[in-house]
Order: structure tokens, then sequence, then C-alpha cells
């Protein structure tokens, strides 16, 4: 009798294990994460959350620091994979509420939710902090992949503005930077650069160039 005790102890423990919901067995194993943990408004965040079933639709969304659910446009969101993992990238709005934001992603057919924290710190543009500075870059650290925000002045006004990056070896890379609208009326220009995911460490330099001035401006940054 003890053997067929243990036996069917056994049997149900199968039949719950067969019977349970995918949902509640991928969540033994989830993980998720976020790079970086915590950025200035405009940063881009690199997302990843795993348990999902394999290659199932998965829906992302934000709450703001208020709490209010957000929809989002995510990049590179292709669902999960044949592992049931999903990658994606988000890049928060320039004038982004500072504090804890929440990124939740919720797997369609199997309702498995991951709820993703990060911080938004910092200023949303580089200020100028007196009158003798000429270019700022916010922030001034961060790793592969951040979206730095760049100032410069001393252009002509509405002039035409080129800009490059220079690589910590000393290489001139070609970029394309994001809202560069050329200097405007008073000689200003404002702009953003998301550094490649696998860009060298070290000491970076933004160059940018006024086309009928030939003002220039050098702006370094660390990639770490």
């Amino acid at each position: 009798m003890r053997y067929i005790a243990i036996w069917m102890i056994g049997l149900i423990t199968l039949l719950a294990v067969a019977l349970a919901p995918a949902g509640a067995l991928a969540q033994g194993t989830m993980t998720s994460n976020v790079t970086p943990s915590m950025g200035p408004p405009g940063a881009r965040f690199t997302f990843m959350a795993t348990g999902f079933n394999a290659s199932e639709r998965v829906g992302v969304w934000v709450n703001t620091p208020a709490g209010e659910p957000t929809a989002i446009t995510p990049e590179e969101l292709n669902g999960a994979n044949s592992d049931g993992r999903a990658d994606w990238y988000w890049t928060v709005p320039a004038d982004a509420a500072r504090g804890t934001w929440q990124m939740v992603a919720r797997g369609i057919d199997s309702g498995v939710q991951h709820v993703i924290p990060f911080e938004v710190v910092g200023d949303p543009a580089p200020p100028l902090s007196d009158a003798t500075q000429t270019s700022n870059v916010t922030p001034s650290v961060g790793p592969p992949g951040t979206r730095f925000a760049f100032v410069a002045i001393g252009f002509n006004g509405d002039e035409t503005v080129s800009v490059w990056v220079n690589t910590p070896s000393g290489e001139p890379m070609a970029i394309t930077p994001e809202q560069l609208k050329g200097a405007n009326g008073d000689g200003r220009a404002d702009w953003y650069w998301t550094s490649p995911d696998d860009a060298a460490r070290g000491t970076w330099t933004m160059v940018a160039r006024g086309v009928d001035s030939g003002v220039e401006q050098v702006i370094s940054f660390e990639i770490q």
C-alpha cells in the first residue's frame, strides 16, 4: 500500500504540472533587464524579458512616474523568439518627467507580464552655464547606446551646421544627427546623437562646424 500511495502522489504531481497554464510555468524562469538603469530625458534604453511563449506577440507600454499608462512605439520589438525572449529599445521623450518609470511587457497569448522599472534623471537639454561657455553635452558619460544631447553657440545666425564624431582612436566617423536644423537666429545649434550599441569605450569628440562662418566647436564625452 505504501508503494501505491507514493505512485499516486507522483501521478497527481505530474498531472498538476501538465495541466498548469503555460504562463504559470514560464513565470518560474522569467527574467528581465534594462540598460542603462537610469538616464536623462532623451536617453535610449535597452530592454530584455524572458518567459514568454515561443514566438508569441508581446505588447509593451510605459507607466509614467505619476502612474499613468502611456502608449509608446518601441524600437526593434519583433515579439518573443523561439526561446521566449523579447528584446527592444525605447527612447525617452526630451520632455519626459523625472522619476521612476515602468516598462510593462505582456505576452498576448500567455499573459506573462514583466514590469521593469527605470529612472529618468537630469536635465532634458544641456544648458550653457555662463556667458563664456560655447558648447555642452548631456549626459557627459554613458554606456554604448546612450542618446546624447548637444548644444553649441557662436555660429552665424541661421547658418547650416555640419557635425561628425571622432572615435577614441581619433578616426572621423560620419553620423546622422537627430533634430539638427542648423543654427537659430542667435547662432545656437541643438541636436542629439545615439551612440552605437557596439561603440568603443573611451573619449569621443563631437565636432560641429558652421558651413559659412567656419566656426568649429569640439565637444568631448565619454562612452564607458
